[in-house]
């Protein structure tokens, strides 16, 4: 996944119910239990750590916007002061 952005991520049980945002470091025991860890967080057996991740591409539109309205913003701000400036001379 490369050039992906991570937007966000969370701990949910095996049903799909959301517990806390983070994730579960800890590794599933054996036999189909949990670490003393996740138990503690109350979690069940199953849960897993959900992550949504965005293409990096998705943003470049909006990026090229921006940066459009950055120079159009710059390049006014450049003639006023110009025409201030010989104004005033």
């Amino acid at each position: 996944m490369t050039g992906t952005w991570l937007m966000s991520t969370e701990v949910r049980q095996a049903d799909g119910t959301r517990v806390t945002g983070g994730m579960m470091l800890c590794r599933p025991e054996g036999d189909g239990g949990l670490c003393a860890a996740a138990r503690e967080m109350g979690l069940r057996p199953g849960a897993y750590n959900y992550q949504v991740y965005q293409p990096a591409g998705r943003f470049w539109t909006f990026q090229w916007i921006e940066t459009g309205i950055f120079v159009a913003a710059a390049t006014l701000l450049v003639w006023l002061a110009i025409r201030r400036v010989r104004r005033i001379a």
